[in-house]
């Protein structure tokens, strides 16, 4: 079977700067008294994550909680308005696409947080920390992080009867060790957002 050949980017800190559930939340408290309301509660959960009580997947659900479902998706099309990716990603997909790959954003972000971006920087896959369809705030399964990336690549490989090879991984972090190791090239991407060939100091 022909290979499908595959160019998989993290998201956060690779393709856009920083942490954008984070900057999210900090444009929600400029916009939603919701947010406001939910602080003590964030910090709550950051605590019990911080001593080892919790997984950071269940932080994450917990954190969540700042989000109107109500005004979610009119919230999140105004929120990436403000933002934008490293000046290098444009070119570096149009690169990939003429060599005929096939684009994968693997992140750690809940996926319905990444489902416009998908549809707006045309990414032929998008995978991420599934969240239940009729409540989008609890999660669906593992934290899309690490080992678990390998996963839900492998899962989504199987699903659609796709024979892979991973031609370039880039990323932020050595966390995604597992995924760098199934590239025939690695990028690592700094905060400065200028990548550079190899893995990530941290």
């Amino acid at each position: 079977m022909k290979k499908t050949k595959l160019a998989i980017y993290d998201f956060d800190g690779t393709l856009y700067p920083n942490d954008t559930l984070v900057k999210f939340w900090k444009w929600s408290l400029r916009h939603r008294l919701k947010s406001w309301i939910m602080i003590p509660h964030a910090v709550f959960f950051l605590v019990i994550y911080c001593l080892g009580f919790s997984s950071k997947g269940y932080l994450k659900e917990k954190f969540m909680q700042f989000i109107s479902v109500k005004n979610l998706q009119k919230d999140l099309t105004a929120f990436w308005k403000t933002t934008q990716p490293f000046s290098w990603v444009k070119s570096q997909f149009a690169k990939d696409r003429k060599k005929g790959w096939k684009i994968i954003c693997i992140s750690a972000s809940p996926d319905f947080f990444l489902e416009y971006l998908a549809k707006k920087m045309n990414w032929d896959v998008l995978i991420a920390t599934p969240t239940k369809k009729n409540h989008p705030l609890k999660l669906a399964g593992e934290n899309c992080r690490g080992k678990e990336k390998i996963k839900y690549l492998n899962a989504w490989a199987k699903k659609n009867k796709i024979n892979y090879s991973v031609e370039v991984m880039f990323s932020d972090r050595i966390v995604d060790k597992p995924l760098f190791d199934l590239a025939k090239k690695t990028f690592a991407v700094p905060e400065s957002g200028i990548f550079y060939e190899g893995l990530p100091k941290k």
